[in-house]
C-alpha cells in the first residue's frame, strides 16, 4: 500500500506542496498582530485592492488554503488506495465499461500525479495570495499584480488535461 503510494508521488516531492501550505500559516501567524484592522480581501484582475474586511479574513484565507491541500491529498490517497480505481473516475457507466484494467492502472498513474500537480499549483497560488494579501495590508506592496491570473490559468490547463487524457485513456484498447 506505502510502496505503490511511494511509487506513484515519492515522499520527497510530496513535502514541497506541504511545506508551502505551512509556509503561507507561519507567515500568517507571525503578521497577524501587526496586520491593521481593515486589510484587502478582494483584488481585481489588475491586482489592485478593490475590496476590505476585518483583518480575521486572513486567517480563514489560511484556513482554505490548508483544507485544499488536505482535499486534494484525501483524494489522490483514496485514488491510490482503492483496489479498482474505476470506482472513483466520474465517467459514464459507458465509457467505464471501456476501461480495461491495464487502462485503469494507467489512468490511476495519470490521475494522481496530476492531482499532485494540481495540488502544487493551488496550494502555490494560495500561499501567493496570502503572501501578497498581507504585504499589501502592511502597505509594503501595492497590490498582487498578474501572477494570480498565471496561476488560475495554469491550474485550469492542467485540469482540462486531465478530462482530456483521462476520456483519451479511457476510448484507447
Amino acid at each position: 500500500m506505502l510502496k505503490r503510494l511511494h511509487k506513484l508521488v515519492p515522499l520527497q516531492i510530496e513535502l514541497i506542496p506541504f511545506l508551502i501550505m505551512l509556509f503561507f500559516v507561519w507567515y500568517t501567524a507571525i503578521n497577524f498582530s501587526r496586520l491593521p484592522e481593515t486589510i484587502p480581501t478582494h483584488f481585481n484582475f489588475q491586482g489592485t485592492a478593490d475590496g476590505f474586511g476585518g483583518k480575521g479574513e486572513i486567517i480563514l484565507s489560511a484556513a482554505m488554503g490548508v483544507f485544499s491541500y488536505l482535499l486534494i491529498t484525501g483524494i489522490g490517497f483514496a485514488l491510490t488506495l482503492v483496489r479498482d480505481p474505476k470506482s472513483l473516475i466520474s465517467l459514464p457507466a459507458v465509457i467505464k465499461d471501456r476501461i480495461t484494467p491495464e487502462n485503469a492502472e494507467d489512468l490511476r498513474v495519470f490521475l494522481v500525479r496530476c492531482l499532485f500537480a494540481l495540488k502544487l499549483g493551488i496550494v502555490a497560488l494560495n500561499a501567493y495570495l496570502v503572501y501578497g494579501n498581507i504585504e499589501t495590508a502592511l502597505n509594503r506592496w501595492s497590490g498582487l499584480g498578474y501572477w494570480p491570473t498565471f496561476f488560475v490559468f495554469l491550474i485550469l490547463a492542467l485540469a482540462f488535461l486531465m478530462v482530456y487524457r483521462s476520456l483519451r485513456m479511457a476510448f484507447s484498447k
